[in-house]
């Protein structure tokens, strides 16, 4: 861990200094980003077809570090829009928006436990991919937060109508 710390920081440095990375960056994952946000570019409104990064490169976009080829973008997000579109990426931005300001300044212990967990999942989703032992629990978090957050608004609208 500490070579790999050691590493990324001579990157950022080297990024921020020079104002440009090597493709061998992140392990690979900036020449994966620039070349997924290519592709993106020219399929901006529908994408390229859920999971079917793979097959929108021709020839097939291989990782310059690794030699394998390329069937995920290493980032939910970039994942999301070059495959889905820019319409499901913006929903989905919103819906998570939604529950970060909705859940950020909460008192409630448990839903504060559920928002570190969703915000460490988000946070992580920058730098991988996501992987079906994780992705239930991380959908079944969201929605007990969205859930909560209806509850509470109904229970408001309660209130108003039996004082008012």
């Amino acid at each position: 861990y500490k070579r790999d710390v050691e590493t990324l920081s001579r990157e950022v440095s080297s990024i921020s200094e020079v104002k440009k990375a090597d493709n061998s960056f992140g392990t690979g994952r900036v020449y994966i980003w620039k070349e997924v946000l290519k592709k993106a570019k020219n399929h901006l409104i529908f994408g390229v077809g859920v999971d079917n990064l793979y097959n929108s490169f021709e020839p097939r976009l291989v990782d310059p570090v690794s030699g394998y080829s390329v069937d995920k973008a290493h980032n939910d997000y970039l994942q999301k829009l070059v495959c889905e579109g820019i319409f499901s990426f913006i929903c989905y931005i919103v819906l998570l928006l939604i529950i970060v300001l909705d859940n950020f300044r909460s008192k409630d212990k448990i839903r504060m436990v559920l928002f570190l967990g969703f915000f460490a999942y988000i946070t992580q989703l920058f730098f991988s991919i996501s992987v079906i032992r994780v992705s239930p629990i991380y959908w079944i978090i969201l929605g007990l937060l969205m859930s909560n957050e209806v509850v509470i608004k109904k229970r408001k609208r309660k209130k108003k109508r039996s004082i008012g």
